[in-house]
């Protein structure tokens, strides 16, 4: 089978067929050979399929290179601080990043990436093959306990999820299946448990059975220090509003915004927002919540007092903290362990 080939894949799923939407997104995201992200294209920027904090430019790094040296120090400048990331793909935020950190805190820090897919692993070392300091890792479980912080940039919103309908007085799980010679929706018998919505006739919403368990496993191989996650996504309570009876799975592909969710598996990133509720209580009154705007302009007396920045960097700073831009869509999930 051809990598990325969509006929491939499909070929793939369909003597599976039907099945459950929560393994069709994880099939067309996560095939380890067919997948959308073992393709190894670059998914990001003007040649992407959507654009993130990292294809804003290298401000972003620089930001968080300030934001980490700080926790750094908190925690009493000790003599190695490993920042773990996930969710690398091309390497660029790994790449800014490294190469705005300096002095002392530059000299203890080490990089690590997580990433399962080969054809990634390599964009990610291109970008990344004269900076020393980084290793490669192809699970979270193989990486050895740090201290430091874990880094995720729109990681959360790429796991796989159940997608569930309410229909003649009961919740119903979506599926997928095979019908007259294409892929199309279908009622299958509820698996689990069903959402925290009080549900009316056609309410679809998805259900997130990866994160928390996700974040526990973070903090249980982590020996101190800070999980930073950004993403987009809601309060449990705005999240099952009955005016969100869509719910929010979409697909990108070349900077379109579909609901499509079944078009050319593995040729279009599919997302879903985050439901921060829960991750917060998984972790209790050890995370603290906050939009980019607020997360990001924490450093910028210090950016701007290192001085150096030009039209450029300041219209990818306004970019990212700008309200009516980056600044509200993104929000900060800062959990620490001591």
């Amino acid at each position: 089978m051809k990598t990325g080939d969509v006929n491939a894949l499909l070929e793939f799923l369909r003597p599976l067929l039907p099945m459950p939407w929560e393994r069709f997104m994880g099939e067309a995201l996560y095939h380890p050979d067919l997948g959308y992200y073992a393709r190894g294209k670059v998914r990001t920027g003007r040649k992407g399929d959507f654009f993130t904090n990292v294809s804003v430019g290298a401000m972003y790094g620089r930001l968080l290179a300030l934001d980490l040296e700080q926790r750094w120090e908190r925690l009493g400048r000790p003599a190695r601080f490993t920042v773990v990331e996930q969710g690398a793909n091309d390497g660029l935020l790994a790449r800014d990043l490294l190469a705005a950190a300096a002095g002392a805190f530059r000299e203890v820090l080490q990089y690590v990436i997580v990433e399962p897919f080969a054809a990634l692993e390599t964009l990610q070392r291109e970008a990344l093959k004269t900076v020393p300091s980084v290793r490669w890792y192809k699970s979270l479980a193989t990486v050895p306990a740090w201290t430091g912080a874990h880094l995720s940039n729109e990681l959360i919103d790429a796991f796989p999820v159940r997608r569930v309908v309410f229909r003649s007085d009961r919740w119903w799980e979506c599926g997928v299946d095979w019908q007259n010679g294409t892929l199309a929706w279908c009622d299958l018998p509820l698996q689990g448990v069903p959402p925290q919505a009080a549900g009316s006739e056609g309410f679809i919403t998805e259900v997130r059975n990866h994160d928390a368990p996700w974040l526990r496993d973070v903090l249980e191989r982590m020996e101190r220090g800070w999980v930073l996650a950004v993403d987009y996504g809601m309060e449990r309570e705005a999240y099952y509003d009955d005016s969100r009876n869509e719910g929010t799975l979409r697909a990108y592909r070349n900077h379109s915004v579909s609901k499509d969710l079944l078009a050319a598996p593995g040729e279009q990133d599919l997302t879903a927002h985050v439901e921060w509720t829960t991750l917060r209580e998984v972790v209790g009154s050890s995370a603290s919540m906050q939009d980019q705007h607020r997360f990001l302009m924490a450093q910028a007396e210090r950016l701007f007092a290192k001085g150096n920045l030009d039209a450029a960097a300041r219209r990818q700073f306004m970019t990212l903290i700008h309200p009516e831009m980056m600044g509200r869509a993104f929000q900060v999930l800062e959990v620490e362990k001591t």
